[in-house]
């Protein structure tokens, strides 16, 4: 497997290199100004950490990552919100459960 650099809004890291301490939490990296993304998984913020990350090798708009580093979910690149929407929905929902109760 390839491994991509890239610096999140925290540090730069690797992936699936993991730090000591570090919860084994999935994240939801946002590579695209995709609000409406980074909306749906602060309903399941109780369960995953939302990342900023930049690269200059964009593989997708948004991706939700397992801690052993595999992709779990991808919206494409300038994936329209009403097929990434939904289709995050479901995979936070398999991955996670129901969302948190407001």
């Amino acid at each position: 497997m390839r491994r991509r650099s890239g610096r999140t809004d925290r540090r730069r890291r690797r992936t699936p290199d993991r730090k000591p301490g570090v919860r084994p939490c999935p994240h939801h990296v946002r590579l695209a100004d995709r609000q409406e993304l980074r909306e749906i998984g602060r309903e399941w913020a109780h369960r995953i950490d939302i990342r900023t990350a930049k690269t200059d090798d964009q593989p997708a708009d948004a991706l939700l990552i397992r801690p052993d580093g595999h992709i779990a979910w991808a919206a494409t690149i300038g994936e329209p919100a009403d097929t990434a929407a939904p289709t995050l929905c479901e995979a936070l929902s398999h991955w996670f459960g129901a969302a948190a109760v407001a």
